[in-house]
């Protein structure tokens, strides 16, 4: 039966926080609680890094060698940096934020370290993982 929509409350059998049911229906489920479960894919942030937030994210993401590098963000437009907030990967790990639309494979994107809120879980579910997700359980409450 459809329980139409985000299922949320606190179990021991799902992961904690923002995740959608793929071993069943997929649907969108967020867990108060702390629980695990192989049945459970836990559901990522669908928003970019901004600007502000870049350097303290590739950080996060990957450690002191980002701060090491050049000790802060370098930010500005170029047609060799994807955009948004990256890091130099293939050279120093120093954190750019590129205003601009580029490319490069020399460039890894940083992505959101926050973890999905309960408001935000059925809309970045039906995000990361279509339609099935909002059609499994009938859609937002």
């Amino acid at each position: 039966a459809s329980r139409g929509g985000l299922v949320a409350g606190s179990w021991g059998h799902v992961p904690p926080g923002c995740t959608v049911q793929s071993g069943g229906d997929w649907a969108a489920h967020y867990n108060r609680g702390h629980g695990a479960s192989g049945h459970y894919t836990t559901v990522v942030p669908t928003r970019a890094v901004s600007e502000a937030d870049c350097l303290a994210a590739a950080v996060a993401q990957y450690g002191s060698k980002v701060q090491a590098s050049r000790g802060g963000l370098v930010a500005g437009s170029w047609g060799h940096v994807p955009p948004g907030c990256t890091v130099q990967s293939g050279g120093d790990w120093a954190a750019h934020y590129n205003r601009g639309h580029g490319a490069s494979g020399h460039y890894t994107t940083v992505v959101p370290t926050r973890a999905v809120s309960e408001a935000d879980c059925l809309a970045a579910a039906v995000a990361q993982y279509g339609s099935k997700v909002q059609a499994s359980r009938g859609g937002l409450v």
